[in-house]
């Protein structure tokens, strides 16, 4: 099936190259030659996760603990032709687990793991669809949209390792401010384009295929808004699985923005219980000082996902293509058997941004279940702080090019009256190096 669906995207993409060029004048003597244009680079991930006393289900005494580093490297290299290019990028990431609760191997992803296929896409701009400049992109390749709610993983199996999904994909710019993607995705249960396969499982609900849409529309200042659709089809679990939603971003004044992100889904399991969720985000943020250097901010928001009651209909939220929000935590992740599901989570979040690579966020608030657990007497989880720290070290080590940069994350979960039989806070820290060329 790989094979195939790789074998017409390159044949797709031969025909659109053939076809670009048969639409170019014969006589258009003033058109400069294209040239060839060769770029290549490397980056390099590392990180050190520190786990403790994650609590487990509301009603047991157990907690895990896990300690682990993993790192990641990946090379990449785009051959580019006028308005055509090719773009190939192969990783890896091995992973030593020092302190692990897991009955798998602790050491699954050792050293050297698998070599894979990350991205290998064909992509051509300057295409004309109905008038509208178009770029086309075929093959592997990652997709991401919007605040990463709904789009942001197609492999959410194997973790942070990849997120690709063999796509095609067409970006149209519809006006000045505005486009539209459309896309087809094929997501794999595991990755045949590796050496040393090691059967990493990639999906959640087995083989899966998906076919969307993004709109994002820029024309009206006072009410930037993005639409979508998503409809995720498998072979194995999940018959189907449709996701609508809207993202409106108004400034409410010149200093303060607003979000507020809904979505609904609805679709069935192949053994037959319906599935009806929703997802709501609704948050403002504000400049304290938009002229001092470390420009501070302030904002406050509240995350609903729906939660199952395990009554009639799933009405449990499941990220579409997605592992969860990717702007929050990995300790609210671990902490919860629902992970990005069934949850209120109202927070605040102060910070500093002096630039792009150089950043500090407080982020502190109370965590409910939507839906109370079966036989527990509350739905609060806890008292949820993060704090994080994005620091650079290295930049232009190469001339223009090797940048290194790091970050430090602390977490902490101070147990909520949900939890009978734990009353140990649970922490994560996080220390990270990326190194890139």
């Amino acid at each position: 099936m790989r094979k195939g669906l790789l074998a017409s995207t390159l044949a797709a993409g031969f025909v659109a190259v053939t076809a670009v060029s048969q639409s170019v004048p014969e006589k258009a003597v003033g058109i400069k030659e294209p040239a060839w244009a060769i770029t290549y680079g490397a980056d390099v991930r590392f990180r050190f996760d520190d786990f403790v006393q994650v609590p487990g289900k509301w009603d047991k005494v157990s907690v895990k603990d896990m300690a682990s580093t993993r790192t990641r490297t990946r090379g990449w290299m785009e051959a580019a032709y006028g308005d055509c290019s090719l773009y190939f990028r192969a990783a890896n990431e091995w992973r030593h687990y020092f302190v692990s609760d897991s009955t798998k191997d602790p050491n699954a992803y050792h050293w050297a793991d698998e070599v894979y296929v990350d991205n290998l896409y064909l992509n051509l701009k300057g295409l004309n669809l109905m008038g509208h400049d178009t770029q086309l992109r075929l093959g592997r390749q990652d997709l991401k949209f919007g605040s990463g709610r709904v789009f942001a993983d197609a492999t959410p199996g194997d973790g942070s390792r990849s997120i690709f999904a063999d796509a095609i994909r067409a970006t149209v710019k519809t006006s000045e401010k505005s486009t539209l993607d459309l896309f087809y995705a094929y997501m794999h249960t595991e990755s045949e384009l590796t050496l040393g396969d090691q059967d990493k499982i990639l999906t959640q609900w087995g083989v899966e295929q998906a076919v969307g849409a993004y709109y994002v529309n820029g024309e009206n200042k006072q009410l930037p808004f993005e639409a979508y659709y998503v409809g995720v089809f498998g072979e194995t679990k999940m018959e189907s699985l449709n996701t609508f939603g809207v993202r409106l971003l108004p400034p409410i004044t010149d200093h303060v923005k607003g979000e507020l992100e809904a979505a609904y889904q609805l679709g069935e399991w192949q053994t037959g219980q319906d599935v009806s969720a929703y997802m709501v985000y609704g948050g403002v943020k504000g400049d304290l000082a938009s002229k001092h250097p470390c420009k501070p901010y302030a904002g406050a928001a509240v995350y609903l996902l729906s939660g199952d009651d395990g009554k009639g209909d799933d009405s449990a939220w499941k990220p579409a293509l997605a592992r969860g929000d990717t702007q929050m935590s990995e300790l609210i992740y671990k902490s919860r058997t629902e992970q990005w599901s069934n949850m209120i989570f109202p927070h605040v979040e102060l910070g500093i941004a002096m630039s792009k690579d150089h950043k500090a966020r407080l982020l502190s608030g109370l965590l409910y279940y939507a839906e109370k657990p079966v036989g527990a007497a509350s739905r609060e989880q806890g008292f949820f702080t993060s704090l994080r720290y994005d620091f650079p070290l290295v930049k232009n080590l190469f001339g223009k090019r090797g940048d290194l940069k790091g970050s430090v994350l602390g977490e902490a979960l101070i147990p909520g009256d949900l939890y009978t039989k734990n009353d140990k806070t649970a922490y994560c820290f996080r220390f990270e190096l990326n190194a890139a060329y």
